[in-house]
């Protein structure tokens, strides 16, 4: 549940409408609250981060190049770089002479004459590159003023948010190019049966595929197999109904509801990592249960006011389909209404985000036996997990080790559940079933989600079938995808280089450490060590491409060629299966919790490890012809990131072997981390968006490793010049390499979104809006304000920064 993933975007920007979903497909090495399918008609992502601006919108996937017209292209290109070159010198030229006449107060100044004709890089990469670049910024705008708008208003005036989408970024176009890869490799004619790839498990990604595509068959069983579904875990009753409840107490209704469905109502039960003994698994317990972000339930805005009885409106909608005869419409909007303030009271249980930044705040182990001791009788916490386990062979006790997260939840739940109606629990059930489940229905039935949608999102465009049936693929079955992706769209040379650009940002790291005053020698000796033992994961897990193991890991999953709601219940129940079964096994140190099409990165503290899927080793931000100060600046931005995450507010209360202890820090350095630490608390706290200040208590980790993290690819970057000497300047781009350094920082984070989702982000998300992450970055940067000349007291170079790393 710690995982710290570099991009929040599109993944944290989801509105919560779809929260129940989440409960459904977890991933093959999903261990509770992590990566899980999450779908919806207006999100055409693939439950990953990380877009790109449509110059890059040209999938690579077809060998069957025109070689003549690619390299009269590319000799275009070159003749327009020439141009271009040689209008830049010109008025480099007039700048410099300019400068020398009087004092320069300009943002961008030039220390010589530049020599257009042998200082220019002038390869493919630097071309695309360069292009890229150019197009995306506005340099009428000055850097020391706005250093985001300096490097995206061109980005954001060429790249309008496309119809029906919500937001839109840099990231936005990689996701769509590895969507169509994907998309391609799983319509493929020529693969009709196991033989025809390499592993079962490829193959059960094309029946999955295929069975989301067959629309003839969904339409055909229509919402029976819901019907049939819900009817399985219990029954409809209206409250005026003198009908008997099916359930006579809520471990009867909960158990069904997990046989049926693996669903759990109002709290989250999963195996992963003991944060205090990293290398076993242990039993995880969460608050859960309500089906938007807590702020939603306040109603203090017309906006929530609208999500909240768009919701309603839902939930009646979802009730008639069922079953015109069972209940009238106005019954069932009382039922709605019923459980929507059944869900605004479990809200008011729960543990707020502010009580939930740090693992200290969090952590708490105990046993089955003494978690009872605070729990409803209603609830019996040994018999719910002994059901749980009754066909894994594992044995469980009162005496049973577990970590509790939310404890004060827990505790109030008793109070909650001893006061609880059992037939408003049970509709609440009903609802969460049908919506749950709703997704993977008819057109028509997912539709009915249209409403919601535009009220949380605000906009609303129906998602491409293919573009649902890839998701839902890569959510089931992600690694036998991704072993499909990884050969067909990931090279070595990528590979050995981004490992390559992973220890030069390391070795920055550790040298920066030098440099701190505010830490002991031995904390330091020990961050040092911590920083030396971070494991890196590039690419993708190599057992994905050895058939034998690839289908081990999957053992026992079989998907129908036909039957898409059967594949969904399956693999349900397979993937949860196969997570409670590891419990008395040792933590499995190959397991990745994001596939190798994901555009993401992540930092897992419990195992000390930073894991960058090939999803995200691509341009702009990768690509091994590109110049150093590109791929630096931007890949190398996100692989600082990830590293400073082992030393973030959270972070730094694990070891170098992945244990939460408390040892390795002194308390004098402690005291000192904290009170820089209030520094970027009140600084991000200042920055508003929507008009709503940012959450600086719970974005402080990001914010630490956003800072950090530029910090440590700069430093890399130098070392690389100082080592290998300078690089040629890009093409048609006025900047220095410095300059076009920190220019791709920023453009990483080029975004646009609705005011929507903006604010759900602002009350959400443990990021900063893209906005505040490239302004706040720089800001406490020397080398940036050094770099662009600004001046001291100007907006991106104030006198007081804010730094740790």
């Amino acid at each position: 549940m710690n995982s710290k993933p570099w991009r929040g975007g599109r993944g944290s920007r989801r509105m919560s409408t779809e929260d129940s979903t989440e409960d459904l497909i977890s991933k093959q090495n999903d261990s509770g609250d992590r990566q899980r399918l999450n779908i919806d008609d207006n999100d055409t992502s693939i439950d990953i981060k990380i877009p790109r601006d449509n110059t890059y919108n040209r999938p690579w996937r077809k060998k069957t190049v025109n070689v003549s017209f690619l390299v009269l292209s590319i000799v275009f290109l070159l003749i327009a770089v020439v141009f271009i070159c040689l209008y830049f010198h010109q008025k480099d030229l007039l700048d410099f002479y300019k400068n020398k006449e009087k004092s320069s107060s300009s943002h961008v100044k030039p220390t010589h004459a530049p020599n257009c004709t042998d200082n220019v890089c002038v390869t493919p990469g630097c071309v695309e590159a360069a292009a890229f670049m150019q197009a995306a910024m506005d340099t009428t705008i000055n850097p020391c003023d706005d250093f985001y708008l300096y490097s995206c208003a061109g980005w954001i005036k060429r790249n309008p948010i496309p119809d029906g989408e919500s937001a839109w970024d840099t990231i936005s176009v990689v996701m769509k190019r590895n969507q169509r890869i994907l998309k391609d490799i799983l319509e493929d004619p020529r693969v009709k049966k196991a033989t025809d790839v390499t592993s079962v498990a490829e193959h059960n990604a094309y029946k999955i595929f295929r069975s989301c595509k067959n629309l003839k068959r969904i339409n055909k069983q229509g919402i029976q197999p819901l019907v049939s579904l819900m009817n399985d875990v219990t029954n409809f009753v209206t409250l005026n109904s003198t009908d008997t409840l099916r359930h006579k107490t809520l471990m009867s209704l909960f158990t069904t509801l997990y046989k049926q469905t693996r669903m759990q109502p109002f709290f989250s039960i999963s195996v992963g990592h003991d944060d205090k003994d990293s290398s076993k698994n242990i039993l995880q317990f969460y608050q859960s249960g309500i089906t938007m972000a807590p702020y939603i339930y306040d109603e203090k805005t017309n906006q929530s006011k609208q999500i909240v009885e768009e919701s309603i409106k839902y939930m009646v909608a979802l009730g008639s389909k069922i079953d015109h005869d069972f209940a009238t419409v106005e019954e069932l909007r009382e039922m709605a209404n019923d459980v929507y303030e059944f869900e605004k009271s479990l809200k008011q249980i729960y543990v707020p985000p502010e009580k939930l930044v740090t693992i200290d705040q969090m952590y708490h182990k105990t046993t089955l036996k003494e978690l009872q001791k605070i729990s409803s009788d209603k609830i019996n916490w040994l018999d719910y997990v002994k059901y749980m386990y009754r066909d894994t062979g594992v044995k469980i006790t009162e005496d049973e080790p577990i970590v509790v997260y939310h404890l004060d939840y827990f505790k109030r739940l008793k109070n909650f559940t001893d006061n609880i109606d059992l037939k408003t629990v049970n509709n609440y059930v009903v609802f969460h079933v049908l919506s749950a489940y709703s997704s993977f229905l008819t057109e028509d039935i997912i539709a009915l989600r249209k409403n919601l949608t535009i009220a949380s999102r605000g906009t609303y465009k129906k998602l491409e079938r293919w573009k649902r049936c890839v998701s839902v693929t890569d959510s089931a079955v992600g690694f036998a995808l991704g072993s499909l992706f990884v050969k067909k769209s990931f090279k070595d040379d990528s590979h050995d280089m981004a490992f390559d650009l992973v220890e030069r940002v390391r070795k920055s790291f550790i040298d920066g450490l030098k440099d701190i005053n505010w830490m002991d020698d031995i904390t330091k000796m020990s961050a040092q060590h911590k920083a030396e033992a971070i494991i890196q994961k590039i690419g993708y897990p190599e057992y994905i491409l050895k058939p034998k193991e690839l289908d081990e890991s999957y053992k026992g999953l079989d998907f129908s060629e036909t039957d898409y709601f059967l594949n969904v219940l399956t693999d349900q129940r397979w993937s949860i299966h196969n997570s409670l079964t590891q419990l008395r096994k040792p933590v499995d140190v190959r397991k990745w919790y994001m596939t190798p099409p994901t555009v993401n990165a992540y930092y897992e503290p419990t195992e000390n490890e930073i894991v960058f899927p090939a999803g995200i080793l691509q341009p702009p931000y990768f690509q091994s012809n590109y110049p150093k100060s590109v791929n630096f600046g931007m890949m190398g931005s996100i692989i600082g990131h990830e590293i400073t995450h082992g030393f973030d507010n959270n972070g730094r209360q694990y070891d170098k072997h992945g244990n939460f202890v408390s040892s390795w820090w002194s308390a004098s350095v402690v005291d000192e981390y904290k009170k820089k630490a209030k520094c970027f608390v009140d600084e991000y706290s200042k920055f508003k968006e929507a008009g709503k200040n940012i959450r600086g208590n719970e974005t402080l980790g990001e914010n630490i490793a956003d800072n950090g993290g530029l910090k440590a690819a700069y430093r890399a970057y130098k070392e690389y010049t100082r080592s290998s000497g300078d690089e040629k300047r890009l093409p048609g781009v006025n900047l220095n390499n410095d300059q076009a350094f920190f220019v791709s920082f920023a453009q990483s984070w080029c975004t646009e979104e609705l005011n929507q989702v903006l604010i759900h982000q602002v009350e959400t998300d443990v990021h900063s809006p893209a906005i505040e992450r490239v302004r706040g970055s720089v800001q406490n940067n020397r080398d940036f304000a050094r770099v662009f000349n600004c001046p001291v007291g100007s907006h991106m170079n104030p006198k007081e920064k804010c730094e740790i790393w």
